[in-house]
């Protein structure tokens, strides 16, 4: 681990020493990744992606709560990783369009009598208009893992032109194989230029094979909007969300009605020529018993641009969420910030952070929980195929009382650093 960060650590100094140097008067656009022609204009798109690393992790538990729990975690110390991903696309950004995505990773771990674990995933996502002011989208998901993943941040946008991006199990916690099935149908009418509705329904069932308790979520809303201006709206809604965990054996339902007054952006706000900023607020009723609980909900996004290839994004979210293996709604106050770019035309840097925290349960009766996140990367582009990174990741999260958690532990910190190759290669170009 020590090698790979002072690795990290002496490239960064180096590249920054020779971007001083020889830095240009208008920056470069990054070699790795780069298309010959623009895919705007395109109609057809194949993207093939793989990342070679290898990697050190330093999982700190504590070994009484490890044995009482039983857990097979992954132990502290090296591993290797190779992840591919393939993307087709079809259609234009505007009209019909039509997307695949697939991929898998491979994680190979000595410490464990040289196990070899992967996990798969491919989604389908297809929206097209059907008459004057209508849109439908609709996807479809679909993934299995040999592993849980406890992850509560919201997650940074990623460019739609961006090649697709590996498989992370940086927030793999414990060893138990799940399948999960996400599904989302949305249809939208413009009425005008100002006025709209939207009906959306979505259903996510995850599926353990050990003792977790599985969770299947169903979720159905009518929202009307209207924009005073082009920036600046309200909007009146209601939608229900079902949790079932544990099965139809032995069921805990939890279900939530949203009243979804408030006001929100409707695209981007222009603050300057290179700061866009939306939002969006709302609320929640949660029945408990014979009461009712009103909680208030909302995001917002800020993106700046940064001279032609630097990026900062800024993002929050409040709201209920449901959370496999942990039978409790969570109450959460997230926030992700990040920011990326090209030193020059060869080498790109970037970094990321997240941290989150709320209540376990509506009324904070299983305890508070608390997590953070950040990522730093830095990359060199030997060709616009190929790539060499060093990356180092932290997380930690804490649950304040024990049996919330379950079987996996109340308490996690990591480091992790790794080195690697990545490759990509559009297929159609």
């Amino acid at each position: 681990m020590r090698f790979a960060l002072c690795l990290q650590i002496g490239l960064l100094f180096a590249q920054v020493a020779e971007a001083q140097s020889t830095q240009p008067d208008r920056p470069y656009r990054g070699l790795f990744g780069q298309r010959t022609r623009d895919p705007k204009g395109r109609e057809q798109l194949v993207d093939f992606t793989m990342t070679l690393s290898d990697a050190y992790d330093d999982n700190r538990i504590n070994d009484a709560e490890a044995s009482a729990s039983n857990l097979p975690l992954t132990p502290s110390g090296m591993h290797s990783n190779v992840d591919a991903a393939v993307r087709y696309t079809r259609g234009r950004r505007e009209e019909r369009r039509l997307s695949l995505t697939g991929g898998s990773a491979l994680r190979y771990e000595p410490q464990l009598d040289h196990l070899l674990t992967a996990n798969y995933q491919g989604t389908v996502a297809f929206t097209s208009p059907l008459w004057h002011g209508s849109r439908l989208d609709v996807s479809q998901g679909a993934a299995y893992t040999p592993y849980y993943q406890l992850q509560l941040f919201p997650t940074i946008s990623v460019e739609a032109a961006d090649a697709p991006p590996r498989q992370s199990t940086d927030y793999a916690i414990w060893q138990q194989p799940a399948y999960t099935f996400n599904s989302a149908i949305v249809f939208s009418q413009n009425f005008s230029v100002r006025t709209g509705l939207q009906l959306a329904y979505d259903r996510r069932n995850v599926m353990f094979t050990g003792q977790a308790q599985d969770l299947l979520t169903d979720g159905a809303s009518v929202k009307f909007t209207h924009r005073f201006t082009r920036s600046l709206g309200i909007h009146l809604g209601l939608g229900t969300r079902t949790a079932l965990y544990g099965g139809v054996a032995s069921p805990n339902v939890v279900r939530v009605q949203d009243i979804d007054i408030g006001i929100d952006s409707g695209r981007s706000i222009s603050l300057s020529r290179r700061t866009t900023l939306s939002f969006s607020t709302g609320s929640s009723l949660i029945p408990q018993g014979d009461k009712y609980y009103y909680r208030v909900t909302g995001d917002a996004s800020l993106r700046r641009e940064i001279g032609r290839t630097w990026t900062a994004n800024l993002q929050y979210s409040r709201g209920l969420r449901f959370i496999e293996a942990v039978p409790y709604p969570f109450l959460s106050d997230s926030v992700s910030a990040g920011v990326r770019g090209n030193l020059n035309r060869r080498w790109d840097l970037g970094a990321s952070g997240g941290y989150s925290n709320g209540q376990v349960g509506v009324i904070a009766t299983n305890g508070t929980y608390g997590t953070y996140t950040g990522s730093a990367q830095l990359g060199v582009s030997i060709t616009r195929h190929y790539a060499l990174y060093s990356e180092y990741v932290f997380y930690h999260y804490l649950f304040t009382q024990e049996s919330v958690a379950g079987a996996f532990p109340a308490r996690l910190d990591r480091n992790t650093a790794r080195i690697g190759l990545k490759l990509w290669f559009p297929l159609l170009d």
